[in-house]
């Protein structure tokens, strides 16, 4: 998940958070990268998290899942 997120991120940006002005994506470049927030919030909160209670106790995945999350914006993560 993260590599997608992170993937979809490159794609409209230029590596610098500007949006890269020759980009080949119809209409708004900016809903692709929505589009792919919305999947990963999706699959953190349907899956992921609520499957943590299950693994035992193993400090990589967490470090690996708080790797994704902190990729998401301050708003999606404590609201």
């Amino acid at each position: 998940m993260r590599g997608y997120y992170l993937c979809a991120l490159e794609l409209v940006t230029r590596g610098n958070g500007a949006l890269d002005p020759q980009l080949n994506v119809p209409g708004n470049p900016n809903l692709h990268l929505k589009e792919a927030r919305l999947r990963v919030e999706d699959a953190l909160g349907a899956c992921v998290l609520p499957s943590l209670q299950l693994i035992p106790a193993n400090p990589a995945v967490g470090q690996e899942i708080w790797e994704l999350m902190s990729l998401l914006p301050y708003e999606v993560l404590f609201y």
